[in-house]
């Protein structure tokens, strides 16, 4: 196993390379639209330099030789820009290489941070027409600077490690745009839907609740057997719906000694490739009691070395990886036990949350009923599900803010008294230089048609209304699994 996922190693500090090779892991925008914190996912250049030389034998060059992915030295590495000082770059009006955005970039690297200007202006105006989204298969070179030059960045060498203060420049990887993805590809099985032996697998799933679990600022849930609370208190996990956690900057918020059942699970559907939504997988020994030997459904979509990293310990543990591509717009029905379906969808947008699965459990007795998980899809993006009226919806992206308009919101169920909208988030959670806190009051506000109670006023803090429940909230230790149950 790669020590970047590697818990029980969490004190042994390894050093930011001097140079790496990136990937765009995700941009979050501030509030005020004035910063946007991009965060890369990060391979050692030296360590992929000296493969790449090893497998050129010669002057006849393919990438036909695999790196370790267990010794490979990986990174989660965390910049703010000013959306500000882009909009000058932008506008070719500034010329002055030692501004706050500019040094040390050269102008050949404007389009670079254009792109993350048009991410903001996508986010905060919901204008898709600008470009909207960075290009996610663009790599980048990230040069470590040996003194007080260069933008001020934050490195995590593992997903439970302490943060470490470096100065880093930006540029083009224009020579390795080729070699580094075809490297950082997903392994697995492509398939466009669930074939018979996928069905075979869920044939005998049971659903007689849902549980949302409190990881933390992260997202994991699953459909449970018998007719117990919580997996934890004496319940099967049957089918996880993401198996994330709080790391990073968030791995704080995660509750003390959490660890995600595996036992009988059947699979593990991931709605996209973000960390909070499968690194919970990593909280427990590798071993026959492990979410890594299960089989996992997860989008296939561009990712980073440290995505393709985790996918090859699904495969080195005796696991399974399945990458779902469905045609537009399609979506499958897949027969549960007693009566119940799966229904899921593949989002239509462009970033690697808006194209995440989306899955909704139903069933008809005695009423026609749902419960929805979107992951961190925003519910614009996938209209084409229509789920039956929900008595369970998990809120999408853990309570942040989103481009959809009220009336795209499920609404309450209006034949159950006690549906529930689950935000799923850690205590104090944080978000870039302007400390984004989640739920959001823009959340909160879109989700007006389910009772928040005094969460209008403080969203996350004290008790939510009545159909409201969070795995968390920011003034004390109350926090805890939220069981969603059929309406009966």
């Amino acid at each position: 196993m790669n020590n970047h996922f590697n818990r029980f190693g969490e004190g042994e500090a390894v050093e930011f390379p001097s140079a790496g090779y990136a990937r765009v892991d995700d941009v979050e925008i501030s509030r005020s639209g004035r910063t946007a914190r991009v965060s890369f996912d990060v391979v050692d250049a030296d360590f992929i330099d000296r493969n790449h030389s090893k497998a050129r034998g010669g002057r006849d060059y393919r990438v036909d030789s695999t790196p370790d992915f267990d010794r490979m030295p990986l990174f989660h590495l965390q910049v703010v820009f000013s959306t500000t000082n882009l909009r000058r770059v932008r506008d070719n009006r500034c010329g002055d290489l030692t501004c706050e955005l500019c040094y040390p970039y050269s102008c050949r690297n404007y389009s670079i941070l254009v792109e993350f200007l048009r991410k903001s202006r996508s986010d905060r105006y919901g204008d898709s027409s600008q470009g909207g989204d960075t290009d996610p298969s663009r790599w980048f070179k990230i040069v470590k600077s040996s003194n007080s030059v260069g933008r001020l960045a934050t490195a995590y060498s593992g997903l439970f490690s302490k943060p470490e203060k470096v100065r880093v420049h930006l540029q083009l990887a224009a020579q390795q745009q080729q070699m580094l993805s075809e490297i950082f590809t997903l392994p697995g099985v492509r398939q466009k839907q669930f074939e018979p032996a996928d069905l075979a697998l869920f044939a005998n799933v049971e659903c007689d609740h849902v549980v949302v679990f409190d990881v933390g600022q992260g997202s994991a849930s699953a459909s449970i057997s018998s007719n117990a609370h919580a997996a934890k208190v004496g319940g099967t996990p049957e089918i996880y719906f993401d198996a994330g956690a709080g790391v990073y900057a968030n791995q704080n918020t995660r509750p003390p000694g959490l660890s995600l059942e595996a036992g009988g699970a059947k699979a593990v559907f991931l709605s996209h490739w973000d960390t909070d939504h499968w690194a919970g997988a990593m909280l427990a020994r590798p071993g026959a009691d492990s979410l890594l030997t299960k089989t996992w459904y997860a989008p296939d979509q561009v990712v980073g070395p440290r995505h393709v990293a985790f996918a090859k310990n699904i495969e080195a543990n005796g696991g399974r990886l399945v990458l779902l591509s469905p045609p537009s717009s399609a979506v499958q029905e897949v027969p549960l036990a007693g009566g119940r379906v799966l229904r899921w969808a593949q989002g239509t947008g462009r970033d690697r949350n808006d194209s995440g699965l989306v899955a909704a459990v139903e069933c008809s007795i005695p009423v026609e009923q749902s419960i929805i998980l979107p992951g961190d899809c925003d519910y614009r993006f996938f209209k084409h599900l229509q789920a039956k009226a929900p008595i369970g919806l998990l809120v999408p992206h853990h309570g942040a803010r989103l481009r959809s308009a009220s009336i795209d919101v499920p609404i309450p169920h209006p034949q159950a008294k006690n549906s529930k909208l689950v935000y799923s988030f850690g205590p104090n959670n944080k978000h870039g230089k302007a400390r984004v806190r989640h739920p959001t009051a823009e959340a909160i506000e879109l989700h007006s048609a389910w009772d928040h109670g005094g969460w209008r006023a403080r969203p996350g803090f004290g008790a939510a209304g009545r159909n409201v429940h969070g795995t968390s909230e920011h003034s004390a230790v109350a926090r805890g699994d939220v069981c969603i149950d059929w309406q009966r």
